[in-house]
């Protein structure tokens, strides 16, 4: 079984400025082994997708308007709820601020969008900013974090500054990633006891009198693989 899921953000109120709607598709399937003769459901491997959350949308700085919203999107995916559909409306900025700040937020997809890293960075209003996500993207990649979407410059575009009070936000979407772990692939952090245990038996002999064998103790090593988060 499969279908399509949606996450569309609709943006209105800035005249020939407002951006495009941003729209994402997931495709999402579940598998059914059904009793051919009573049709009863054996197991349900319920709905998956790539991901389970759709990724948070940054909403776009246009110079002259304030959005409502700094970001949206990034709730769990909800086949019952199949299009989720946001609003994001501007309107004319009529406080303008020449000293800006905007926010870099790292978030992890596969946590539900939780917030990893954060930077902030400061300037003049419709000014470049001047930042460069590579070096705590290549950070985040030695704690075990791959890149999913660099939406700050990932494109190689440049991102100005705003000219309101409101402090945007750009996301840049990672996932953690997993090390199966086991005694040829050891990981610092993760105790032995987790993938490999000693097992001891005893074999008792009886029946042959004074013949009878002594005893014999057995050892065995048992294996078991272990997912780590690197």
């Amino acid at each position: 079984m499969a279908m399509k899921v949606t996450q569309t953000v609709h943006y209105e109120g800035a005249s020939t400025r407002t951006p495009i709607d941003s729209k994402l598709e997931m495709d999402v399937h579940k598998r059914l082994v059904v009793d051919r003769v009573n049709g009863e459901i054996i197991k349900d491997s319920h709905w998956q997708g790539k991901f389970s959350n759709f990724k948070l949308i940054a909403t776009p700085i246009v110079p002259g308007f304030v959005a409502d919203q700094a970001v949206v999107g990034g709730k769990a995916i909800n086949v019952f709820h199949p299009n989720e559909t946001y609003t994001v409306k501007y309107e004319l900025n009529k406080k303008p601020i020449a000293d800006q700040t905007v926010k870099i937020e790292y978030v992890d997809i596969l946590d539900d969008n939780k917030v990893i890293a954060t930077d902030e960075v400061k300037g003049k209003a419709n000014m470049p900013i001047s930042y460069d996500a590579e070096a705590k993207i290549a950070a985040l990649g030695e704690q075990g974090f791959d890149l999913v979407d660099n939406s700050f410059n990932g494109d190689g575009n440049v991102q100005f500054f705003g000219d309101s009070e409101q402090v945007p936000v750009f996301v840049i979407t990672m996932k953690h990633n997993y090390a199966l772990v086991n005694e040829k692939h050891p990981l610092d952090g993760v105790d032995k006891k987790e993938y490999s245990k000693e097992i001891s038996f005893i074999v008792n002999f009886t029946g042959a009198g004074d013949k009878t064998p002594k005893p014999k103790k057995q050892t065995a090593v048992s294996f078991a693989f272990c997912n780590a988060q690197e």
